[in-house]
């Protein structure tokens, strides 16, 4: 077996759709570099350009039964917010303005719809839901 990433020492998170749509997700590369977003089409992974700042960790990937992909962003000197591909066009939503910093820690699409509900943590540990749509 053959790492498709180096010797690049991250944590991706992984979503397998089906054989031939797996996504892979990651914070940013060890060296400083633009976050990771790598997809599979069956027969090779392909990174993925999307328009994230340097310092952004991307935490979440997930699909939902209508065809998006979900990806979840917590840049660390913005607003966190999540990405979503549906019909081939990419689309950002930001979570709501806070008096206290907020970070994603974990994304569940809404079976059957494009809403997406979004954990987050505030502050030191307080968690809020929001319901995107």
């Amino acid at each position: 077996m053959k790492s498709v990433l180096g010797g690049h020492g991250i944590e991706m998170e992984l979503l397998h759709f089906d054989d031939d749509d797996v996504w892979a997700v990651g914070p940013n590369w060890a060296d400083g570099a633009l976050p990771v977003v790598l997809h599979w089409n069956g027969t090779a992974w392909n990174q993925v350009k999307l328009t994230v700042n340097d310092h952004t960790a991307l935490v979440a990937v997930r699909t939902d039964p209508v065809g998006g992909v979900w990806i979840a962003a917590n840049p660390a000197q913005a607003a966190p917010y999540v990405l979503n591909l549906r019909d081939g066009k990419w689309t950002r939503s930001t979570l709501p303005p806070s008096k206290q910093p907020v970070s994603i820690v974990d994304i569940a699409p809404a079976a059957g719809t494009t809403r997406l509900w979004v954990h987050a943590k505030q502050g030191k540990g307080t968690s809020a839901i929001y319901e995107l749509q």
